[in-house]
């Protein structure tokens, strides 16, 4: 029984070591929001709170780009000689990987980690795992059967990956390739007429303004529901959206922030382990869509 205390003891204090959990080092970290809104916010609540809990021995200085010179900014950082910065938002890290050099950098609040993550750049994504997002759409729609989707070469992985997925829960897959904005009106009306519900995925070449205006007119139209990227789409008419738990996602990134901090490079971003979703009843009303009140309750934002 003693040796088994003392090799949990030290497995403990190796853990704690290998994860960086700061012993007697004052780590400073520049944490920059590219925007004030309250889910930035919230992320970086969460990142914070993960070192808090820890008992690390680590100063974070808040910065914000709304409505400050990216420059100016990044000037400050520097000035602090952080040994990690957390960028929130693409403008930030976009902006953190062009006027620093050499400094780690962990990232939240980004869709896809593209061509940006590295030795030295990880983080967590915001985009909710593919197969979180079919479970959730058999619990809230549990009749549909037949999922579209709309994509690009841009978004041509995860048109596979939703695919692949659907094929495990039994669902059928609608799909078809947007190229131009020229087409989206014609191809979204051939996939809406052939889908139960549709599902949008992160995809600036397809997805824009004017795009999803006419995405959510007409889903009503043909009275095929709209699942959107987050609560925004949620509130401008799509009857149900994901989001990420912003605040363990903030937690997630503070996680890969101590590995990066112990000397651990070439961190795989990770995705959100925890997710919600929103309703709008008014949306689904106009499609002759109710939910049981177990789906209603279950939601993070109900819109009326």
């Amino acid at each position: 029984m003693k040796f088994m205390k003392l090799k949990l003891s030290f497995l403990t204090a190796l853990l704690f070591c290998l994860c960086g959990y700061c012993y007697g080092k004052d780590y400073v970290i520049s944490s920059v929001l590219s925007s004030d809104m309250v889910f930035y916010k919230e992320v970086e609540s969460g990142f914070k709170s993960f070192f808090a809990e820890n008992g690390a021995v680590v100063r974070i200085n808040e910065h914000s780009l709304a409505g400050q010179e990216d420059k100016t900014v990044f000037a400050a950082v520097t000035g602090e000689n952080p040994n990690l910065i957390f960028a929130v938002g693409e403008a930030g890290l976009k902006s953190a990987k062009q006027l620093t050099n050499g400094i780690p950098i962990v990232f939240s609040m980004i869709f896809n980690a593209g061509a940006v993550a590295d030795q030295n750049t990880s983080g967590a994504l915001i985009e909710v795992p593919v197969t979180m997002k079919i479970a959730g759409i058999k619990k809230v729609f549990p009749n549909a059967k037949k999922i579209g989707i709309l994509y690009s070469s841009n978004s041509a992985a995860a048109y596979e990956e939703i695919s692949a997925e659907c094929e495990k829960q039994g669902l059928t897959l609608n799909a078809k390739p947007v190229n131009s904005e020229s087409e989206f009106a014609d191809t979204l009306n051939s996939v809406l007429s052939g889908s139960d519900c549709f599902l949008v995925i992160a995809d600036v070449k397809v997805y824009f303004s004017q795009t999803v205006k006419l995405l959510l007119l007409e889903s009503i139209n043909k009275k095929v529901p709209v699942i959107g990227l987050s609560s925004f789409f949620t509130k401008a008419g799509a009857v149900m959206s994901f989001d990420c738990d912003y605040k363990d996602l903030g937690r997630q990134a503070g996680e890969i922030a101590a590995k990066m901090l112990s000397g651990e490079s070439g961190i795989k971003p990770v995705r959100p382990r925890k997710y919600r979703y929103s309703l709008n009843l008014a949306a689904a009303e106009k499609m002759g869509i109710t939910f049981p009140q177990s789906v209603i309750k279950d939601a993070s934002e109900v819109f009326k």
